[in-house]
């Protein structure tokens, strides 16, 4: 089963930083990023367009599911060098668009798109950056596994939020080609790992 297809965000980068693959484990946007209706949602992953990270929190998105969202921005994100902050409205300076409804059977528990009209632009790295990225948590039956519990939840929301800054899913081999570590961008998880791992980290810090 298809489990994440992410877009994500990428920002300013530090003049430090090597575009190369890090211990194995690929960063940065992909290629494809597109979510035509009524489609699987494609693997799009796209980077910040600067260290400062804007998380919309829609209503939609409530309970358990909207506190595990909470606790992954302040326990794994903004130790990081990233201020990653919730906004309860859109504005411009918004980063990222958290949503969650029963979307049916489209083959994901969740997944991340820079939507067509969203402002986007490629970076010095060659990265596309985009705004306004959509998150989606899908909580149509056949997925109830994703969100049944606490470390479930916690788990796909960090990895959902990883894609919007740029990591990529890793571990797990063949389904993700990089080595196996005890992280969040693990791929096809449920009740999988809950936090990043000190690689993504470094990610994170070196990019931005």
């Amino acid at each position: 089963m298809a489990l994440f297809a992410a877009a994500l965000l990428l920002t300013a980068h530090s003049a430090g930083y090597v575009r190369a693959d890090h211990s194995g484990h690929p960063f940065g946007s992909t290629a494809n990023c597109s979510d035509p209706p009524g489609k699987i949602p494609a693997n799009c992953v796209s980077v910040g367009n600067t260290m400062f990270h804007y998380v919309y929190v829609s209503p939609l998105v409530t309970g358990d599911l909207r506190q595990s969202l909470l606790d992954t921005i302040w326990q794994d994100y903004n130790p990081t060098d990233l201020t990653m902050s919730t906004e309860t409205t859109i504005s411009s300076l918004t980063d990222v668009e958290a949503y969650a409804a029963d979307y049916n059977d489209n083959g994901v528990a969740g997944w991340v798109v820079c939507p067509a009209d969203s402002p986007q632009g490629i970076n010095a790295h060659s990265d596309r950056w985009c705004q306004k990225q959509e998150m989606r948590f899908n909580k149509d039956p056949i997925f109830a596994a994703f969100f049944a519990d606490d470390p479930s939840r916690d788990h796909i929301v960090c990895h959902e939020l990883g894609h919007t800054l740029g990591l990529q899913h890793w571990g797990n081999p063949p389904a993700s080609p990089s080595p196996t570590a005890a992280t969040c961008m693990n791929v096809n998880t449920p009740n999988g790992p809950v936090n990043l791992h000190q690689t993504d980290k470094d990610h994170i810090n070196g990019y931005y």
